[in-house]
């Protein structure tokens, strides 16, 4: 098993990107880091990975011509196929970078899908490369827009590929639920596990209106949990939070099994696989309303949250 290192970074100690992997789909945000970056990956590696399901919708459309544009090639694909990221990884690197020693991937996750962002995680954790990768998981922030007032139900409640044990549990289950902005997304999680649950939200993001938000949409569920088992933390310290949810996880790890359920935001969710990948008996499960989900805009705000992976 490979160890993993992680850190925080800013864009401007990213001295190399010899292969840039991003998104297009139904968000504006899709494009920023890309059209940020144009001057410096002008002779990297670039791919855009395009969702089937949006390919008529305006949003995706413009943000098509933008990746060309920029010099992206473009792959369709299903935003819910466990493995479409992973056999675009390896095919990439075979094709590109079979004569090189070392090689950093920056990974714009901002519009992935989870399952994809963590087959990524999983295929540089889990796959023997020939070289050595250098990992970059960038996130970019999104300016306030209300939640939308549809209501949309799970359709997906299910372990993620490569982040769960599959052995029958003979211990009581912890859920470790990470809420979000999707209203009534998290709610009735704990009767669905039969679980002693803990949470966690981002309480300090500089777009405040979100995290009021958040606490409105899940207040039922907020006042229904003792508060010492609210873990507050904030999105731009994610070493932080990696470093208490792996403290609560080995924890509960002897007495529980533990399931987190990331229900927003994303840096929770790679969070969420980082740990899991890190200890036995730590699920990561995904919970979804799969192609009925809200489709929000979401515009960057101009800040990014960076995170190394080194894994050896």
């Amino acid at each position: 098993m490979k160890s993993i290192k992680t850190k925080e970074i800013s864009i401007e100690e990213v001295d190399q990107i010899d292969l840039f992997i991003c998104s297009s789909g139904y968000e504006e945000r899709s494009t920023y880091l890309a059209s940020k970056l144009m001057s410096r990956t002008r002779d990297s590696v670039k791919v855009s990975c395009s969702f089937s399901s949006d390919r008529n919708h305006k949003q995706r459309i413009q943000n098509d011509r933008v990746f060309t544009k920029l010099g992206f090639e473009s792959f369709d694909g299903n935003g819910d196929d466990d493995y479409f990221m992973e056999r675009l990884l390896n095919s990439l690197i075979e094709k590109y970078f079979r004569e090189r020693e070392k090689i950093t991937i920056l990974i714009d996750y901002s519009s992935m899908t989870r399952l994809w962002y963590a087959s990524l995680l999983r295929c540089l954790y889990f796959h023997k490369f020939p070289i050595e990768i250098r990992s970059l998981f960038s996130y970019s922030m999104a300016k306030y827009q209300p939640p939308s007032q549809v209501v949309t139900h799970n359709i997906h409640v299910n372990p993620i590929q490569g982040y769960s044990e599959f052995s029958i549990p003979d211990k009581p289950t912890a859920l470790i639920i990470g809420m979000g902005y999707e209203r009534e997304r998290a709610f009735g999680l704990t009767e669905y596990f039969d679980a002693e649950p803990f949470l966690f939200y981002n309480d300090n993001y500089s777009e405040t209106q979100f995290v009021r938000d958040v606490e409105e949409l899940n207040k039922e569920l907020i006042n229904a949990i003792p508060p010492d088992k609210i873990y507050k933390y904030n999105i731009n310290n994610l070493e932080y939070l990696e470093n208490t949810l792996y403290r609560l996880c080995s924890s509960l790890n002897a007495k529980y099994r533990v399931i987190i359920a990331p229900c927003g935001p994303k840096p929770f969710t790679l969070i969420s696989l980082l740990v899991s990948l890190r200890l036995n008996n730590v699920d990561v499960w995904r919970i979804s309303a799969g192609n009925s989900r809200n489709q929000i805009r979401r515009i960057a705000n101009g800040e990014l949250i960076i995170y190394d992976v080194a894994m050896s």
